[in-house]
């Protein structure tokens, strides 16, 4: 059976068979009672559920007809005969196109059965046998093409005119057009009878990503419970407002605003008697309406909690639909879980060497220098797996080598199947929040996954760490917690900060008092004349320095925050950073570029979880280190796919240290020396005379160069690949390549 979610306008009212969506979800034991511990959370007992009465579609049996009809086939056939020949095409357009081909450019037009625009998912053309390349624009944009480089033709969709273009020197091909609804948020469906392991799905609201059910209106649903063992619940809803309309000439068409908000309610019943505990009327909007319900106290009798919804005063429930997150129980159990909570922070694009605790000639970083020599570990060998956020920060949060999860280029995401740490520890009890500035890491590319709350996108220099101790202070239960931070404050672009100005020798050359963003300006200034000098060299130097002091800053009122908000409970922290940053070490500037110590030489401190061990570390360690030992603390079992291991046990004096590169150059470090492969010729560094890299050794020492070819083969061979490849294709928001283009990103 199909549930799809949607709307129109038509006068005919949805069909009400009751409980078909959900009861697809509910075992034939749901209606047996069960127990629900603070700190857990309703929507991770769907099995329990009952379901009471739920719309199987709220749309008409006329759009119904059509969007099940989509989905049971979402390709359409363009033929060729289905083109109109128009005119010429004229000089200016054909520029645009950049189509510089022999011959005359036409125009060709059809009008297709089903709109591009629709955002009912991804949108593939292909041309002939061709797969043609994305197109520039995401779903849902008014005009967006497509190119058949191979036959110098290009494709245009204008939804102001809802026509299909092309352009070319001849008639086009046959036409497919494949339409991906899995992968869209705008069309909510469910299929049946097996339930869709996403259920419950993920939503961004307002930058806040949570997994929450979503229903259509009216329904109810409730689960039974042996006794109520918590004083409060804590709920999140919110409304959508996706529409889905049959245009003049019998066509799907989205359509919102036409909606008047749902009213979500809360009941509790024990011996018969069923009173309200909480009821709130929610707008369609773009955000998260939260509250936390005071519950009665019940003893040990059982309990029923009901969850209903019911559409607006003017009953438009064919355009909103409820989303319920949260649904977490709150308070003291009798016995607390003695596992320690879990803190990662990672710091992108943090340098070691920038650090005072790593050698820095600058005082950029007191608060982490003095937090890591009274309270934490060091571990002075650390290196990042990839030069770049995104397969780096993935590798950072799977525990996979690059090789094993093959997210090279930003078209890639992390997937489930990676089976990201928060969702290992989310799957054992633990409670689970992340906060990221967004930019690579974000829910589009798969990094909201096992976690409760993930909130991203945040880019503010005033922003800070606060929203985080405060939700870790509020937390009311006795269940550990991972809990993941994520900042671009030392990336650039860099703010005009004189702090570590040389004051001798002030700078005063032609980068002063500019925004300094990725690799672009080196080239604007060697356009507006000479190329930058040592003089500017040291002022981005200065500026990068800069930037680290304010993260430290952050990062400092945070770490002090974390001892209050645990106090006396077992903790960890981890801090580490996805990557370094080139400044003008071989006269490159930027991230992303090579594989020496400015690249991938990162700083790893290890508070541990009983604060006792304190000192430095020189074991090789790296960021596929950062999954076990925080499994370990969890007291969970590392699998064995994985490659990194513990640092809470005995360290080996020697171990390989990997790291790739775009998908075409590996490095390997072992026992005082480095191979990078993958280029023109293999280069090896002797780390004991050369720690920066600079005098490649490869032809001098041939044997060494076979041995470390030999082991990174032999390692290369061990850990192959899981099936894990990350999705193609990902379509990012405009909201997220806006935050990409600010750090320098889709130039």
């Amino acid at each position: 059976m199909l549930s799809v979610l949607g709307a129109c306008t038509d006068s005919e009212g949805g069909d009400d068979d009751t409980g078909a969506v959900l009861a697809t979800l509910a075992a034939e034991n749901r209606a047996a009672l069960f127990t629900l511990g603070p700190g857990d959370v309703l929507l991770d007992h769907l099995d329990r559920v009952q379901v009471l009465s739920h719309a199987r579609t709220n749309l008409t049996a006329k759009t119904r007809e059509q969007v099940d009809d989509f989905l049971n086939d979402p390709r359409r056939q363009l033929p060729a005969s289905s083109w109109v020949a128009g005119g010429e095409v004229d000089a200016e357009l054909v520029a645009e196109l950049g189509l510089y081909v022999p011959g005359t450019l036409h125009r060709y037009r059809c009008r297709p059965s089903l709109r591009l625009d629709l955002g009912l998912g991804r949108v593939r053309v292909r041309h002939g046998e061709r797969l043609l390349s994305t197109a520039e624009g995401d779903v849902g944009d008014r005009k967006l093409w497509w190119f058949d480089k191979s036959k110098s033709m290009a494709f245009r969709w204008d939804g102001d005119l809802g026509t299909f273009f092309a352009f070319g020197t001849s008639a086009p091909e046959d036409i497919v057009i494949e339409y991906d609804a899995a992968s869209t948020a705008d069309l909510l469906h469910w299929e049946g009878p097996a339930a869709d392991p996403a259920i419950p799905r993920r939503f961004s609201l307002a930058q806040v990503d949570r997994p929450a059910l979503a229903v259509t209106t009216p329904s109810a649903f409730q689960w039974q419970l042996d006794r109520l063992s918590g004083d409060t619940l804590d709920v999140s809803v919110a409304v959508l407002d996706v529409g889905l309309v049959v245009d003049a000439v019998g066509r799907l068409e989205r359509r919102a605003g036409l909606g008047d908000g749902v009213t979500f309610r809360v009941d509790i019943t024990v011996a018969g008697v069923t009173s309200q505990l909480w009821e709130r009327h929610v707008l369609p909007g773009s955000q998260w309406t939260e509250e936390r319900v005071p519950l009665p106290y019940t003893g040990s009798a059982p309990v029923a909690l009901r969850f209903t919804t019911q559409p607006g005063p003017a009953a438009h429930r064919l355009n909103d639909h409820a989303l319920w997150s949260g649904l977490r129980l709150r308070g003291q159990s009798a016995e607390a879980d003695p596992r320690p909570h879990l803190v990662l922070i990672d710091l992108d694009t943090l340098r070691a060497d920038r650090l005072g605790c790593y050698g820095a000639e600058r005082d950029s970083s007191p608060r982490i220098d003095a937090w890591a020599e009274s309270s934490a570990e060091l571990f002075e060998n650390s290196t990042s797996v990839e030069s770049w956020t995104l397969p780096s920060t993935i590798s950072m949060l799977t525990g996979l080598a690059v090789s094993q999860h093959g997210v090279h280029f930003s078209n890639r995401r992390m997937t489930k199947v990676m089976e990201p740490l928060a969702a290992r520890l989310s799957a054992a009890g633990y409670e689970t929040l992340g906060r990221t500035d967004g930019g690579f890491v974000i829910p589009a590319l798969g990094f909201a996954e096992g976690f409760e709350r993930f909130i991203h996108g945040h880019l503010q220099p005033e922003e800070d760490w606060s929203e985080m101790l405060d939700l870790l202070a509020a937390r009311d239960s006795s269940r550990p917690v991972f809990c993941f931070v994520q900042t671009y404050r030392a990336h650039e672009p860099y703010d005009p900060d004189r702090r570590f100005d040389d004051k001798e020798r002030p700078y005063a050359g032609p980068l002063l008092g500019k925004r300094l963003n990725g690799p672009d300006f080196v080239g604007d200034a060697q356009r507006d004349g000479a190329p930058l000098d040592d003089a500017d060299h040291r002022w981005v130097n200065a500026l990068y320095d800069s930037a680290v002091h304010r993260t430290d800053a952050m990062v400092g009122d945070f770490l002090e925050g974390l001892d209050r908000v645990f106090g006396d409970e077992p903790y960890l922290v981890l801090l580490t950073s996805d990557h370094g940053q080139a400044l003008f070490d071989r006269g490159a500037f930027g991230h992303g570029l090579g594989m020496h110590p400015e690249d991938l030489a990162v700083p790893l401190i290890l508070r541990h979880v009983d604060g006792l061990v304190v000192g430095r570390s020189s074991a090789p360690v790296t960021g596929l280190d950062v999954v076990p030992t925080l499994l370990d603390a969890a007291g969970l079992e590392i699998p064995d796919h994985l490659p990194g291991r513990s640092l809470l046990g005995p360290l080996p004096e020697e171990a390989a240290q990997l790291a790739w590169h775009r998908g075409q150059e590996q490095s390997i470090q072992f026992a005082g020396y480095k191979l990078i492969d993958g280029g023109d010729a293999p280069q090896l560094f002797e780390l004991s005379t050369d720690p920066q890299e600079l005098t490649d050794r490869s032809a001098t020492m041939p044997r060494r160069v076979e041995f470390l070819t030999e082991l990174l083969s032999a390692w290369l061979a061990h850990w192959r690949p899981v099936d894990a490849t990350g999705e193609a294709d990902v379509q990012l928001s405009d909201r997220d390549r806006a935050a990409l283009e600010a750090l320098g990103y889709l130039k």
